[in-house]
């Protein structure tokens, strides 16, 4: 459990990414607050009342193939745009990382 306190803090401190201007980069922009609700709708309620509820949708896919898309778009863009997939890809990480160990707890 102190490996999700530590991850679920992580998360909670970090800024969430801002998006640009760039058609792609926004669309990856809105899968991300998609995905970052599905975590905060399962793991917050385990950390704070121990309620175990994993989200419907698959997040550990839908965030893998988030990371795939990202690394994609960071071949076509530069600028702000190359810092944004930057970022988003970084918090991605984290929702990844803080609900795989929230399924592991789970199977426990």
């Amino acid at each position: 459990m102190n490996k999700l306190n530590y991850l679920y803090d992580d998360w909670r401190e970090a800024s969430f990414p801002s998006t640009t201007t760039n058609e792609n980069v926004d669309e990856l922009h809105k899968e991300l607050i998609l995905y970052d609700l599905w975590v905060a709708e399962s793991v917050i309620p385990f950390i704070q009342k121990g309620r175990y509820i994993p989200a419907v949708p698959d997040v550990v896919d839908a965030l893998m193939q988030f990371q795939e898309r990202g690394q994609e778009l960071l071949l076509s863009v530069e600028g702000s745009d190359l810092d944004s997939v930057r970022q988003q890809l970084e918090y991605a990480t984290k929702l990844y990382e803080l609900y795989s160990e929230f399924l592991a707890i789970g199977q426990d």
